[in-house]
């Protein structure tokens, strides 16, 4: 991703790190954003205090997660499903993503971080694909779990995908999948005060 970035935007000074242990100085930011990344951390609280430190008192700090399953219309049903026919290995895998889409356990994680929260917001988008198989080819196999099922049970859950998705799936087999996420901003507690705020800075 920074290959292609940087590529894009030779201007920004692109950086790797440990979201753990962000390579920045404190209060450094007037802005930290973590997009689609914070359910994939193993220490999501200590990412947010990380996000907390490097931002300027006066900053934001704002996640985006997907919403839970069960505001996923779509996606819900579709573990469910794969479940069925793969057992508790499938939901385990495939709802990793929406693992932190609880918006009320997401704003304590943010007070753990020393983090105030200023506001909350829930969006809904629209997934788009090609086919219904092309849907399962993504979910499933951007995860382990087509290495541990049978081609019988994966085939079984791409059957059983074409009737759960069949709402969502155009007359010409395209499919437009409803995707809610939520979003949080915040500020670092106002009793943590160091220096002045610097440029933008975001976190992935």
């Amino acid at each position: 991703m920074l290959t292609v970035t940087r590529r894009v935007r030779s201007d920004i000074d692109w950086r790797q790190g440990d979201a753990a242990a962000l390579p920045l100085a404190d209060r450094s930011f007037d802005a930290v954003l973590c997009q689609m990344a914070l359910m994939f951390f193993p220490d999501p609280i200590g990412a947010l205090r990380e996000m907390a430190r490097v931002a300027a008192q006066a900053g934001t700090v704002a996640v985006l997660v997907p919403a839970g399953l069960g505001a996923q219309p779509a996606y819900g049903p579709f573990v469910d499903m794969a479940a069925r026919q793969a057992g508790p290995q499938a939901r385990s895998l495939l709802d990793t993503y929406f693992n932190c889409g609880d918006l009320d356990e997401l704003t304590r994680l943010f007070g753990r971080a020393g983090l105030r929260v200023t506001g909350t917001q829930t969006h809904g988008g629209t997934a788009r694909f090609g086919s219904v198989d092309a849907f399962v080819t993504t979910e499933v196999e951007s995860t382990p779990l087509r290495e541990r099922i049978s081609a019988g049970v994966y085939h079984r859950i791409k059957q059983g995908a074409r009737g759960v998705l069949a709402p969502f799936t155009a007359a010409d087999g395209t499919l437009a999948v409803p995707f809610l996420v939520n979003v949080v901003r915040a500020r670092p507690s106002p009793d943590d005060v160091r220096e002045a705020p610097g440029p933008f800075g975001t976190q992935d």
